[in-house]
């Protein structure tokens, strides 16, 4: 991600989890808030809650979400540029019972975050802002 798509501040953050519209898939959580568009189309913020576990658990969490996060984000910010909207999404993690946090892969996230931009991209298509 570049630095000018990286959501930042807690601020920011607690604006869009209080607001945003939520987005739920097995792992992940994404919340998302629709405006006129701004200098670009996205903004990313990852967080991942001190109870996962010690900081080189989450740390690992955030990296993978990250990556998942911009190896599927194209589809997304074309279709904001499309219909001039901006999106701010965090992307919290949640986790599952059945699966430890050590054996989150980055195939899950990945096919979690396609589920989560599906659905903000659902919401993109009825052109609609929050």
């Amino acid at each position: 991600m570049k630095k000018r798509e990286i959501l930042r501040g807690g601020r920011s953050f607690r604006n869009i989890l209080t607001s945003g519209e939520c987005f739920e898939s097995r792992l992940v959580r994404a919340f998302c808030v629709l405006s006129r568009k701004h200098d670009v189309a996205l903004k990313v913020g990852v967080a991942v809650s001190s109870n996962v576990g010690r900081a080189v658990r989450r740390n690992r969490l955030k990296r993978l979400m990250r990556e998942a996060i911009s190896g599927e984000k194209i589809s997304l910010v074309t279709a904001l540029e499309k219909v001039q909207l901006h999106a701010s999404l965090v992307f919290l993690f949640v986790g599952m019972k059945d699966i430890g946090t050590e054996r989150v892969k980055l195939e899950l996230l990945q096919q979690d975050v396609k589920v989560l931009y599906g659905g903000v991209l659902k919401r993109v298509a009825a052109g609609q802002t929050l």
